[in-house]
């Protein structure tokens, strides 16, 4: 990974200022998309978590027992 940050920066020294800040821009944009994504991961986490601990239950068990 070092190797690839430094062939990043030796490329974005070469660019003009206004295409550096283009880069820049790009990368805190995905940098976002990640965090964004995570939150989702861990909301869609914990809601399933939240809907299977409702099968845990005595009443549950005995409705689905003719099923088994």
């Amino acid at each position: 990974m070092l190797r690839l940050l430094k062939e990043i920066e030796e490329h974005s020294r070469n660019l003009p200022d206004d295409i550096q800040q283009e880069v820049l821009d790009f990368i805190k944009f995905k940098e976002q998309k990640i965090q964004k994504n995570k939150e989702v991961e861990i909301e869609i986490s914990l809601l399933s978590q939240k809907s299977l601990s409702q099968w845990e239950s005595e009443e549950e068990d005995e409705a689905w027992k003719s099923y088994q």
